[in-house]
């Protein structure tokens, strides 16, 4: 049962509270062929010394200059002995048979280079229902829909990793999406359809700095939509017309070509003129940056904590 060494790797930064717990649940798990690695990048609360406290032998840290979470994954790829790597974010935690099932799963689809689960959404104490509604496991869906593979859900063959150039710096902090969309392009991967983790939503969460989060969004999905060549149905073509120029209007954007991405949006709306997401990049353009889509982004992150239901 326990044949394959699962590596899984924990990149922590300032977070030895919800380091402790994230820990545990990996030292709980019911699979028990497992190496714990602990990435340090750079902590300055005590990390290594509440490290030093967890009595579990399969726990090895390491320290290094702060870099952010795609080179402490990659340290932590370098480190491992596991054919199968896990990823964990430090605030995040395993519920008990989530490693076991998804070493099963791998076994029994060999023909998969990875596979990820469901989950839970913890905020402000309270358990939030899953947060992917509907199965998917192909390149075009990735591209076409939104970023439902957390790092925290995966499981993944190391050989894969180490063939595709593990994660790139560049795409923080979406270098786990790009690095998937990456893999997925040419391999195979699947769903087990169950909560096996829970994401902690707080203020440290590196993924609120959304306009990051919006420009590498937007350049990796341009770069992908913009040369894919598999025959799709008509439908589908003009939804990948469509999005191309879209995320090619936000790039622009972000990386200050304001008339390009101006000239770009007028013809989307001509296109889908009520879609409101362009009108209000579009009238973006006209003000000081990011001042119309800050706006935006704040009245829409409260929409989505009121509509999002407790178990």
């Amino acid at each position: 049962m326990y044949k394959n060494l699962v590596s899984v790797i924990i990149p922590t930064y300032n977070r030895s509270a919800m380091l402790i717990k994230a820990v545990e649940s990996v030292t709980k798990q019911t699979y028990k062929n497992l190496e714990i690695i602990i990435i340090d990048d750079g902590s300055t609360d005590g990390t290594k010394k509440i490290v030093q406290e967890m009595k579990d032998k399969r726990i090895k840290y390491f320290y290094k200059i702060n870099s952010g979470p795609a080179e402490s994954r990659n340290l932590g790829i370098k480190k491992s002995k596991g054919k199968l790597i896990a990823f964990l974010d430090d605030d995040d935690t395993f519920s008990p048979q989530k490693i076991q099932k998804q070493v099963q799963y791998l076994a029994s689809n060999k023909n998969l280079a990875f596979c990820y689960t469901n989950s839970y959404l913890l905020l402000a104490n309270k358990k939030y229902k899953y947060i992917n509604k509907k199965p998917d496991d192909t390149y075009l869906s990735l591209l076409l829909k939104k970023n439902y593979l957390v790092c925290s859900s995966i499981v993944v063959r190391k050989n894969i990793l180490l063939k595709n150039k593990l994660f790139q710096k560049e795409y923080e902090p979406l270098e786990d999406y790009e690095l998937w969309t990456r893999i997925a392009k040419n391999h195979r991967f699947g769903l087990i359809d169950l909560p096996l983790y829970s994401i902690r939503w707080h203020n440290t969460n590196i993924t609120k700095n959304v306009h990051k989060v919006i420009f590498n969004n937007s350049r990796i999905r341009y770069n992908h939509l913009s040369t894919y060549s598999q025959p799709v149905t008509r439908k589908l073509q003009n939804e990948i017309s469509y999005l191309t120029k879209y995320y090619d209007a936000i790039r622009s954007y972000y990386e200050d070509e304001i008339v390009s991405a101006r000239n770009l949006l007028i013809k989307l709306i001509k296109t889908r003129p009520l879609n409101p997401i362009l009108y209000i990049f579009f009238l973006q353009t006209f003000f000081p940056r990011h001042t119309v889509l800050n706006l935006f982004y704040q009245l829409y992150f409260i929409f989505m904590q009121e509509k999002v239901s407790t178990i």
